[in-house]
């Protein structure tokens, strides 16, 4: 009977044993579960790095926009065309023509500094370009003398100086003077009219608005030059005295 019981006893003892290693089996579901966990933790982590790179590459094509951007919105740089245009299209009349006719103005502007496109002083392409806009604003009277070739003392701090300029430029045999130098010393800018009735290019005599009519006309051709270098002084010729 005791050998029995013993028995039974073990077959007791090893069916527990089997109940306790389903028990440890069935537990095998939760780590599972954690792997699942770090395959989403995975996939999380490449959600995320791919929205990095989308923002990096965002990042990259605004870089080169900007530049582009910033390239149009900067200001033209000022050229002969666009200055002639302008100011043989606004500064018109007896008071305010500049230029004897458009082929003189791109003559003449091609000896002048082409300067910047913000310039609103001294003696640049930019600087008489931005005054014949202003002058095309309805301030003609005013600006368009600064717009002209000699600069109305403000596109450039002295008519003279501009005019020295150009007569060398131009007239290499003829003129009255033998250097910028000379021709500055001998310049009579007190003798520019400015009177309501006279324009920058009036021939009258005595005036140094003739000496600049005769200076455009001497950029007409090397022949013209020949022709109107020698009247750039009011001691002789057609704008001496009679």
């Amino acid at each position: 009977m005791l050998e029995k019981r013993a028995w039974w006893c073990v077959v007791i003892a090893v069916v527990a044993l089997a109940g306790c290693g389903d028990d440890e089996g069935s537990s095998t579901p939760a780590t599972d579960s954690g792997v699942s966990t770090d395959g989403s933790g995975t996939d999380t982590a490449g959600a995320d790095t791919g929205a990095s790179g989308d923002a990096a590459g965002e990042t990259g094509e605004t870089a080169p926009d900007a530049a582009d951007d910033a390239a149009d919105d900067a200001p033209a740089a000022p050229t002969c065309a666009a200055y002639c245009d302008a100011v043989m299209t606004t500064c018109t009349g007896t008071k305010n023509t500049q230029y004897i006719d458009a082929a003189r103005c791109l003559s003449m502007c091609a000896k002048m500094a082409v300067g910047g496109a913000s310039d609103m002083s001294g003696d640049t392409v930019g600087c008489r370009l931005n005054h014949a806009r202003l002058a095309k604003s309805g301030g003609t009277d005013l600006h368009c003398p600064h717009a002209g070739a000699t600069g109305g003392t403000v596109c450039g701090p002295k008519r003279c100086d501009a005019f020295c300029k150009l007569a060398m430029a131009q007239c290499t045999s003829g003129a009255p003077f033998t250097s910028e130098a000379d021709c500055k010393s001998k310049c009579p800018e007190a003798e520019f009219s400015a009177t309501a009735a006279a324009s920058e290019l009036d021939q009258t005599r005595q005036t140094f608005n003739c000496m600049q009519y005769h200076l455009q006309a001497a950029y007409q051709s090397a022949a013209a030059a020949t022709t109107h270098c020698p009247h750039l002084t009011l001691t002789s010729g057609p704008c001496g005295p009679t």
